[in-house]
């Protein structure tokens, strides 16, 4: 015997956000999770993935994701990055024709990322193995008021799957990048953002001087912990894309007055 389906109610005991596509059938806003399932019962019995998203977002007015704006940008480091942009609108600048791979210049329902390079040449961006709908990369310089591109993608070969999306341009030390992520036509979905970093890492004068003070001490190390677990570039001494205990090693071991 095989139970395909169990007595609970999705609806009153799923824990997932309804604008994020996870395994678990349901959501946890109990309203949604009826009016969704209530045209697509699937998402009930099998789990709420990216259709039963979209769902949610008609019917229930979902809010758009917290970087959906240039100016909301979130700030990340070296490593992969969750994101949706399913409830996301459209924030950025037209391409130019030097983008158009073949398929036009569509770019729309996007979201924005922050990069504060911590490498010097080459840095790979990319959704490949990672993203559930046709994706585009654009990564610029200059802010949100006057975006200046440095590279973009739509299909990235031997990229998977189909219609994800890589960039690979020379990075300059202590700039800051804005990475835009959307979708061809109205694609839109989840994925992963990834950073890589293929060269060598910005030269540190004094490593664990937080503060520039020229002395690496208890200000800088009070720095450190407050920027625990989190990717703040400042803190991030070795440029792995989180403050973590290699960091502090490296900021006891320079403590003191700097060369």
């Amino acid at each position: 015997l095989d139970c395909l389906e169990g007595c609970d109610d999705p609806c009153g005991t799923a824990k997932g956000e309804c604008g994020i596509a996870h395994q678990d059938p349901g959501c946890a806003d109990q309203q949604c999770c009826a009016a969704v399932c209530g045209v697509d019962p699937v998402c009930c019995v099998e789990g709420w993935d990216s259709l039963c998203v979209k769902l949610a977002v008609g019917l229930c007015g979902l809010e758009p994701p917290a970087n959906d704006l240039c100016a909301d940008a979130i700030d990340v480091g070296l490593g992969t990055w969750p994101f949706s942009t399913t409830a996301a609108t459209t924030d950025g600048p037209e391409l130019p024709e030097s983008c158009d791979e073949g398929f036009g210049l569509s770019m729309n329902k996007d979201v924005w990322f922050r990069y504060d390079c911590g490498c010097d040449g080459l840095l790979r961006v990319e959704t490949c193995g990672s993203v559930g709908f046709d994706s585009r990369i654009a990564i610029y310089t200059g802010g949100c008021k006057a975006p200046i591109l440095v590279a973009c993608n739509d299909d990235a070969e031997f990229c998977a799957p189909t219609g994800s999306s890589r960039v690979l341009f020379s990075a300059v030390c202590g700039e800051s990048y804005l990475i835009r992520v959307g979708g061809y036509l109205s694609a839109s979905g989840d994925g992963e953002l990834t950073l890589e970093c293929l060269s060598k890492p910005c030269p540190v004068p004094c490593p664990g001087d937080l503060d520039g003070s020229g002395t690496v001490d208890g200000a800088d190390l009070t720095t450190l912990l407050a920027a625990w677990g989190t990717a703040d570039a400042n803190a991030d001494l070795d440029g792995n894309g989180s403050v973590d205990g290699a960091d502090l090693t490296t900021l006891l071991a320079a403590w003191g007055s700097c060369p």
